[in-house]
């Protein structure tokens, strides 16, 4: 993960990745690969496709770049590649090379729009020997929300956007030239 500016939870100025290891398969990520087994298909695939017969796409190149209708925060960018494995630590060299220019093309757009605002970009992937099937991605998670007690407590975000309805997040990132 990267945290970029204070609002991400960086603890130093400047900006770094952090890579975390865990003994145990988290229950996030335990929910997650079970959606994925009983769909029995690409469920990142199916969200490329949502993402392009809606409103919600904002790239669509070697990599594709969508904002996920139900994201927890305003200005969240999804960035995966269409054919990508079960896991990030599998990717080649070329694969990597396609989505670092997908994530710099998200935050000059995140950047124009917003200005320099903190956030968190976080690979999601599966665990390393786990057969289930899976498509890792990333996520860009711009901190322009700040949580009451309400979205909070219950234990869900509150989807309120500022200052606009999530499609047409993807509609302001989609119209910035890079």
């Amino acid at each position: 993960m990267l945290n970029q500016g204070r609002a991400s939870g960086a603890s130093i100025e400047h900006p770094h990745m952090q890579l975390v290891a865990l003994g145990f398969t988290p229950p996030q990520v335990e929910a997650l690969l079970g959606r994925f087994a009983a769909a029995g298909r690409d469920l990142v695939a199916d969200a490329f496709e949502a993402a392009r017969a809606g409103s919600f796409l904002v790239a669509d190149d070697s990599a594709v770049t969508w904002c996920p209708p139900a994201s927890s925060t305003p200005f969240v960018m999804r960035v995966a590649l269409p054919y990508a494995r079960q896991r990030f630590d599998l990717a080649t060299d070329a694969e990597i090379g396609v989505l670092t220019s997908a994530l710099q093309d998200a935050l000059t757009r995140l950047r124009a729009l917003l200005g320099e605002v903190a956030y968190n970009v976080v690979v999601h992937t599966a665990p390393r020997g786990d057969p289930r099937p899976f498509h890792w991605w990333v996520d860009i998670v711009p901190r322009v929300s700040v949580y009451g007690g309400f979205e909070l407590g219950p234990a869900f975000g509150s989807t309120r956007e500022i200052p606009s309805p999530r499609p047409r997040c993807s509609v302001m990132l989609r119209a910035i030239p890079t």
